[in-house]
């Protein structure tokens, strides 16, 4: 998994799609998934807790575990499904991407938000907090559209293709 999570911080390595496309898995997805789950959680307080004016006053909240979950595993599983049904309704030939390593694919290039989630919690600097989510984006939308690429060039006329990037990089 080391290997895998490596790979993925660096948008247009191949190697990646390579290696995991030989073995998917669903334990490093989830293991992502529900490990920024909780550094989103430990880092929202952490910050909030950095925020206050009396330290004695705070109050840990979780109200943004059932918030996360249902986003990241929205995105995680959702989007893979969405591509897989645009590109069956509408591509000339079936994708070469497996569900199973589509939900992968989309759960590893959430790796990079591990690094900045973590960092936006101890640094109380909105800039830097913006600049770290903004280099965690491009970072994860570089990382899918590299993936996707070879599959959607082949499946999908051009037009069409641009949609589906569009909509990957939208969401």
């Amino acid at each position: 998994m080391k290997v895998r999570l490596l790979a993925s911080l660096m948008p247009f390595n191949q190697k990646f799609y390579r290696e995991y496309s030989l073995k998917p898995d669903l334990y490093g997805p989830f293991w992502i998934l529900w490990t920024l789950v909780v550094i989103i959680t430990i880092t929202g307080n952490f910050a909030r807790y950095l925020e206050m004016d009396d330290p004695e006053q705070f109050t840990y909240t979780f109200k943004i575990i059932p918030i996360s979950i249902a986003v990241l595993f929205g995105l995680g599983i959702g989007l893979p499904l969405g591509i897989k049904a645009v590109v069956k309704c509408f591509g000339h030939q079936q994708s070469s991407v497996p569900i199973l390593t589509g939900i992968g694919i989309y759960a590893y290039s959430f790796s990079s938000f591990l690094i900045s989630s973590i960092l936006c919690g101890f640094i109380p600097n909105n800039i830097v907090q913006w600049i770290l989510i903004i280099y965690s984006a491009l970072t994860s939308i570089m990382f899918l559209v590299a993936t996707y690429w070879a599959d959607l060039s082949t499946t999908l006329d051009s037009r069409k293709r641009i949609l589906v990037i569009l909509g990957i990089c939208l969401t």
